[in-house]
């Protein structure tokens, strides 16, 4: 979860830098917010791929990953919106501060679905319980399964 958090507060700083910069330059808010959700999307899913979930990458396609974390981040910056309007035309908190508030306060849905759905186990994505993909030989002499050859010559 460090290398996860650590992707996401960078995905925050470029999140806040693009948003930042297109509404020094008069974009609407919202708008700017939109742009700055999708590139830091990007960021952040190359950074997954690249450096956190690098071990379960077999268990689907890269743009099947894509295309749910996509997804997922989408539907999420449509459900912060409403947040976002209220904080800075209803209570004048600045933009920029309010998009991190929002993208604070969402942190751990967007942890369970990435880790759980677009970067599922891959035992679990090829149909297994979690962990029992290999099974360990037996340590204890008194369990362990003896077989002894028989002889089939005269």
């Amino acid at each position: 979860m460090i290398r996860f958090m650590l992707v996401g507060a960078s995905g925050v700083v470029v999140n806040l830098g693009v948003m930042a910069g297109l509404v020094a330059a008069d974009l609407h808010y919202l708008a700017a917010g939109l742009v700055a959700t999708e590139v830091s999307i990007a960021w952040n899913w190359l950074l997954y791929e690249r450096f956190v979930f690098r071990d379960r990458r077999d268990a689907s396609r890269w743009w099947h990953r894509a295309i749910k974390n996509l997804a997922y981040n989408n539907a999420e910056f449509a459900a912060r919106v409403p947040f976002l309007v209220l904080a800075v035309s209803g209570l004048g908190v600045p933009e920029t501060v309010a998009q991190l508030i929002t993208l604070v306060l969402a942190f751990g849905l967007r942890f369970v679905f990435v880790s759980r759905v677009v970067y599922r186990p891959v035992d679990e994505a090829l149909g297994g319980p979690p962990d029992t993909a290999v099974a360990e030989p037996p340590t204890d002499p008194a369990t362990a399964v003896r077989c002894t050859p028989t002889s089939t010559a005269p």
